[in-house]
Formats: structure tokens, sequence, C-alpha cells
């Protein structure tokens, strides 16, 4: 089975005073891919990495267009509801 998440949590941290965007993953899983590149232009909707989770693929889509600030996981990582998986400006 596969579907797509297209709102998932984030936070800005512009609200405790920086510029940036957190992308949470919304569910506990294991990160399978990632497409895209610190430093790389995403557009709204573009998929930013794929997680396995209830043994159901979901992709993780930006709720924004901006730029990729930083990523803080690695493919094949197991990650928590909720954890930060990467920043944008």
């Amino acid at each position: 089975d596969h579907r797509d998440l297209h709102s998932f949590p984030t936070r800005r941290s512009s609200d405790l005073g920086g510029p940036k965007t957190e992308i949470k993953s919304p569910l506990p899983g294991i990160v399978l891919k990632i497409f895209v590149r610190t430093g790389e232009y995403v557009d709204k909707n573009q998929r930013l990495f794929s997680l396995e989770a209830m043994k159901m693929e979901n992709e993780i889509k930006a709720e924004r267009a901006g730029v990729i600030a930083g990523i803080r996981i690695s493919e094949g990582q197991s990650v928590l509801q909720d954890e930060v998986i990467m920043e944008m400006d």
C-alpha cells in the first residue's frame, strides 16, 4: 500500500526568533528515501522523503516552496513521531 501525506506537522522556528520551518515526521518509522539535498529549492507539494510506517510507504511532501536549509537524518534511519527531519528557509 502507498499513500501520500500532504499535510504534516511543521513549526516555524521564526516564532522562536529564527526564519526556518522544521519539517517533522508525521509518524514513527524508517526513512526509506530522501528526495532532496541541502541547498535545493523545492516547490509546494514536492516530495521530500519517504517513510515506512505501519508497513506502509508514506511520501512526505513540502507544505510550501522554499530552500532546504538542513537535513538531520539519513536513509535507513528510524525516526520518532514529530522528530525534526529537515529544515526549510
